[in-house]
């Protein structure tokens, strides 16, 4: 089997569930080395079922927010090691799967002496909400700007939008560019059975989960909710942490309950299991896993009708669709999927979608495929 040094330095919650699942299948077809750079919450040393196995070594950011910054723009500890590991085992390729900006520094070195591959998240930065000028600044010069920088530079890239891949080729025509499934974002912790508290004595809700950020259309699904007298006998839960951006309304909102905080893996399981029905507002999103854990739980689900989640769906038999950024369609088809919409055909749907999408052999059939026509 050929020998694979995977790149994990972006180190959120949904980039650890991301990354793990594609590791554990790479893991069936190649001899994998992986690189984890954890902050100091639950991350990848606290998940991922091989950590002890010396093939795996991780980073801790540090603490000090000055020196955290430092750490990330120049990461010469990482670099070095991904040169450790490559000369010790043999290896000749690496891949950089989440998003990984801190190696910018470094990427025409690691472009010129391995088979390097990154893996392109985001093409089109996602709208956001930030605190300050100083915030949004940082935030371009040490993700966006280097990120780019990053797959500029890389002549293999990969993504798991199938409209982004068409994207990517039509920027850059002389690169070798692949495609592969998201996985899905259920894990053994996302099957707990810790109940939110809040939740007690709380059903027949309709669900919003993930962070809360402005690309996630939040303000929509709101406006579609409170307007509603049809859907007034449901609650609208909205879980996540994040700044609540949008105009709100307290004298509507009754039957809307805010979760906004971290919810933690084991609360996942169930939040979806007792909710009635899923709704995914997005305005814009490049690839997300979050469809998985409604197939998962077989949830009436409606979704925006951007590309991505046109490519996730089928449209009347795993979910329902309203335009994009139109709060009165959205209200319409949320209405129309709590009152009119066959659950029973819809969850039987979902069930044979998510078997097909996000199947661990199709991902490990993908992964190899890529392996064997990388580039050099």
């Amino acid at each position: 089997m050929k020998k694979v040094l995977f790149i994990c330095s972006e180190s959120s919650p949904g980039m650890r569930d991301y990354a793990i699942p594609v590791i554990c299948a790479a893991m069936k077809v190649m001899d994998v080395y992986a690189i984890f750079v954890d902050n100091h919450e639950k991350t990848y040393s606290d998940f991922f079922p091989y950590k002890d196995d010396s093939r795996y070594i991780s980073f801790r950011q540090p603490h000090n927010k000055v020196a955290k910054i430092f750490f990330r723009v120049y990461a010469n500890r990482i670099y070095q090691t991904i040169l450790d590991v490559c000369q010790k085992n043999g290896i000749e390729i690496v891949w950089s799967l989440t998003g990984d900006s801190m190696l910018s520094p470094f990427i025409n070195r690691l472009n010129k002496r391995f088979r390097f591959i990154y893996t392109v998240h985001d093409l089109v930065p996602h709208d956001t909400v930030y605190k300050s000028v100083l915030e949004r600044l940082k935030f371009e010069w040490l993700f966006i700007n280097r990120e780019r920088k990053i797959r500029e530079v890389s002549f293999n890239l990969a993504s798991n939008s199938k409209s982004q891949i068409k994207t990517l080729e039509h920027l850059y025509p002389q690169k070798h560019i692949e495609y592969f499934n998201f996985p899905s974002l259920v894990n053994v912790e996302k099957l707990g059975s810790l109940k939110c508290k809040e939740m007690e004595g709380v059903d027949d809700y309709i669900l919003f989960f993930g962070r809360i950020e402005k690309y996630k259309g939040l303000e929509y699904l709101y406006e579609a909710f409170v307007n509603s007298s049809k859907l007034q006998k449901y609650k609208l839960v909205i879980a996540g942490s994040g700044y609540l951006y949008f105009k709100r309304d307290p004298l509507k909102e009754r039957n809307v309950l805010f979760l906004n905080r971290f919810i933690s893996d084991d609360e996942v399981a169930p939040l979806f299991a007792n909710a009635s029905a899923v709704v995914y507002p997005y305005v814009s999103a490049t690839q997300s896993g979050v469809m998985s854990l409604a197939y998962y739980y077989q949830k009436p689900l409606l979704l925006s009708d951007i590309q991505f989640f046109r490519d996730c769906a089928v449209d009347g038999e795993t979910a329902l669709f309203f335009k994009n950024k139109d709060a009165e369609s959205l209200q319409t088809q949320l209405e129309n999927l709590m009152e009119e919409v066959d659950w029973d055909k819809m969850r039987k749907a979902q069930a044979v979608f998510y078997k097909d999408m996000y199947s661990e052999d199709t991902l490990v059939t993908q992964l190899s495929g890529i392996i064997e026509r990388l580039s050099v």
